[in-house]
Formats: C-alpha cells, sequence, structure tokens
C-alpha cells in the first residue's frame, strides 16, 4: 500500500468515527457531571476542528492546518488536565477564569471608548455600546459570584496555571498507557514549535518561503502531512476515550478506534 493509500485509510475510517460521534452527540443526559458536560461540550469543536485539519491538508494548505493544530494540542492537554484530581475544584477555577477573562476584556473596550468615542456609532446592542457592555459585565460578575458561591473552597485570587505548567502536572500523574515525558514533549515540539505560524511572525513567514540554490525565494507551503494528520486524529480518539470512559457515550467503544491503531503506526 503506497502513502496515498495509507492516507485515504485513516481518512475514510476517521470520517466513519466522526459519523458515530455526531450520532453519540445527539444523546446527552441531563443528569451529566459537570465534568461529563465538559467532555459532551469540548466533542463538537475538536472534531470540528479535525475534521477541518482534514480539508486543508487535502488541499495542501499545510501551514494554516497546523495553526489548527495548536490549537487542538491545547485542548488535548487541557481535557487531560481536567481529568486528574481536584476535578470539581480545576473546573470551577476555570469556569471562573473564564468570566475573569470576560470582565476584564469589557473594562478594556470601555477605556477604548472613552478614549476613541467615535468607535461608538450609535448601534445598540453592540460591543461598542456602553450600555450592552454594562449588561455584558453585570451578567459576566453574577455569573462569577455564583461559581464561587457553589465552591466555597475557591480562592477568588487564584487563577488557571498556565498550559506548561499543566503538562507538568499531567506528566506528574503517571497516566497508563502515557509515556513519561509524553505532554511536555508535545508542549515543546507541536504547541511551541507552531506558536510563530500561528501568530505569523517574522519566523512564521519562514513557514512560507523556501531559499533556492540561486539565491532566489519561492513561496511554499511547508507539507509535513504526516505528523499534522497523525497527531489530529490520535487527539480525536483520546477524547473519545475520554467519553466512555466517564460515561458520556455507553455502550461499546467505537470499532473505528482499534481499526486506526495500524494505521496511525505505519503512516
Amino acid at each position: 500500500m503506497n502513502r496515498l493509500e495509507q492516507r485515504e485509510v485513516l481518512v475514510k475510517i476517521f470520517d466513519s468515527l466522526k459519523l458515530k460521534v455526531t450520532e453519540g452527540l445527539k444523546l446527552k443526559d441531563s443528569g451529566y457531571s459537570h465534568l461529563q458536560n465538559y467532555l459532551f461540550f469540548t466533542t463538537y469543536p475538536v472534531f470540528n476542528f479535525a475534521e477541518s485539519i482534514i480539508i486543508l491538508c487535502n488541499n495542501k494548505k499545510y501551514s494554516s492546518a497546523k495553526v489548527l493544530l495548536r490549537s487542538l494540542v491545547e485542548a488535548h492537554i487541557n481535557i487531560l488536565y481536567h481529568q486528574l484530581e481536584d476535578i470539581e475544584l480545576k473546573l470551577a477555577l476555570s469556569a471562573k477564569g473564564q468570566f475573569d477573562e470576560k470582565i476584564k476584556k469589557v473594562k478594556q473596550l470601555k477605556l477604548l471608548i472613552d478614549k476613541y468615542p467615535n468607535l461608538y456609532k450609535g448601534e445598540s446592542g453592540t460591543l461598542f455600546d456602553k450600555k450592552e457592555l454594562e449588561r455584558m459585565e453585570v451578567h459576566a460578575n453574577i455569573q462569577r459570584e455564583a461559581i464561587l458561591k457553589g465552591n466555597p473552597n475557591l480562592n477568588p485570587l487564584l487563577k488557571d496555571p498556565d498550559l506548561f505548567r499543566k503538562t507538568v502536572i499531567c506528566d506528574e500523574a503517571s497516566l497508563k498507557d502515557i509515556e513519561p515525558g509524553y505532554f511536555q514533549r508535545m508542549y515543546r515540539i507541536q504547541y511551541a514549535y507552531l506558536s510563530p505560524v500561528a501568530h505569523l511572525d517574522i519566523q512564521g513567514l519562514d513557514y512560507f518561503v523556501s531559499s533556492g540554490n540561486n539565491g532566489t525565494n519561492e513561496f511554499v507551503d511547508e507539507e509535513a502531512d504526516s505528523m499534522v494528520l497523525t497527531t489530529t486524529i490520535e487527539i480525536s480518539c483520546a477524547l473519545v476515550k475520554d467519553l466512555f470512559e466517564h460515561k458520556v457515550f455507553k455502550g461499546d467503544m467505537f470499532p473505528e478506534i482499534a481499526q486506526l491503531i495500524e494505521p496511525l503506526k505505519n503512516y
């Protein structure tokens, strides 16, 4: 089987897996725990990104695919981190952090409007409408206070650890079937390495330029199909396993998970 045929097998099995995941997401249980809800609501965007990455690779837009892959790597680390000890506290802290960030952004927008009043065009309900910003800030504060009230042990000043610290925590947990240093390697080699192309800074421009022997430059889209495709599918499979482990999906594991093992290893 040649490279193209191997790739077609991988994508075909992944497409089958995606269809089953999509059907599974129609069966939400109203009695889900906070962790189950977190995993449930994470699944659609993860598979959405994964499908988009495959579409980009099909069209040889590998650098753009890497930007989405970087987001998937971040999601993968967060998903595993939230399944470790003190699950409720970690989820509450992350939820509080989201509202902390919303409040911060609203205040920044208010300051921006004060400095540049011309930005407000008289359209009510927009992000440049102070009444709308007030409503958003009040709502975010109410939600933040509800989280603190429901989690009395949560320090209001406590913040989520940064992503690298989460990789250290995940590696120190010595998770079954995951080699030592897996998460920190993923952070250094995939998340941090792909940072320039995601930010499209000066270093990121190198992803799109190749220097020829005669001193000329040529615009390219550096191919990394194998790494991008296999990592994308592996992250998707890991999430499916989590869905079954935590009873978000019930019944037998989708057979596609086992079917993907050898093609992923050989691609």
